[in-house]
């Protein structure tokens, strides 16, 4: 006798932080860039009458800076990977943030390299005080990215679970009419998919919105719910099996 065996899967919900670069600044004006070198000079005599009042020295300054910046890099290259990794992001995609990554990560390779050559307290502070301004200049563009690619990856994540509720739906089909002394647990089935249904109609809303924040609530709620249903239709489809088989059987 034929064996019928089905089979539901859900793809784990990945969400990975990403970069991307923005247009070009305006240059700034001559009084822009007056003002910026004075309140530069300003933070970083500030910075070394600090360091000396707490008895920082140069090469604990330096230390810190090397420190801070290999941890950068490390988590640049880290977010790399988990983009590159993710399933829901397409290669296109991919290639956008990783470049913006990659860019971000070569200016602060740049910086690693040069604090080796420097040899004052001065000039720490000046390689220090531009790698802030780098990571501060890309606050805004980081931001900007997370959000992007949360709703990249929030897009098919609706798109896997509404493939599963097809899935669901199909064999309830095959259940309601193999397993009818199963009629309790195939109604709260039902009910399941309904309230996954109503989910994913939410989170269709909130990409369109762009409201990350209730995107990233949605997926983790479907994180949640998805793979119980899963686990429930799984359980009965175990349970009915034999009725199942012989349903299929006799109907070819």
């Amino acid at each position: 006798m034929k064996k019928t065996i089905v089979y539901l899967s859900l793809f784990g919900l990945l969400m990975a932080p990403a970069l991307q670069v923005s247009a070009a600044p305006t240059a700034p004006t001559d009084e822009q860039k007056a003002e910026a070198q004075v309140k530069a000079d300003e933070t970083k005599t500030k910075a070394i009458e600090t360091a000396e009042e707490l008895g920082i020295t140069f090469d604990d300054f330096k230390d810190k800076l090397v420190d801070g910046l290999d941890k950068t890099i490390e988590a640049i290259d880290k977010a790399q990977q988990a983009i590159n990794s993710n399933i829901y992001i397409s290669d296109v995609t991919k290639q956008e943030l990783t470049d913006a990554l990659a860019d971000v990560e070569a200016k602060l390779r740049d910086y690693r390299d040069q604090v080796d050559d420097v040899t004052t307290m001065e000039e720490l502070e000046v390689l220090n005080a531009e790698v802030k301004a780098t990571l501060q200049a890309n606050k805004d563009v980081i931001k900007e990215a997370i959000q992007e690619s949360v709703l990249v990856i929030a897009g098919e994540v609706e798109k896997t679970v509404e493939k599963i509720k097809v899935q669901v739906d199909a064999v309830l089909g095959i259940l309601k009419i193999t397993c009818e002394d199963e009629a309790d647990t195939i109604e709260n089935i039902e009910s399941q998919l309904a309230a996954i249904d109503a989910l994913t109609d939410d989170l269709e809303e909130a990409i369109k919105a762009e409201d990350v924040d209730t995107a990233k609530s949605l997926m983790k709620q479907a994180a949640e719910i998805v793979p119980e249903l899963v686990k429930d239709v799984q359980s009965l489809v175990n349970q009915c099996s034999d009725e199942i088989e012989s349903y299929q059987n006799v109907n070819g």
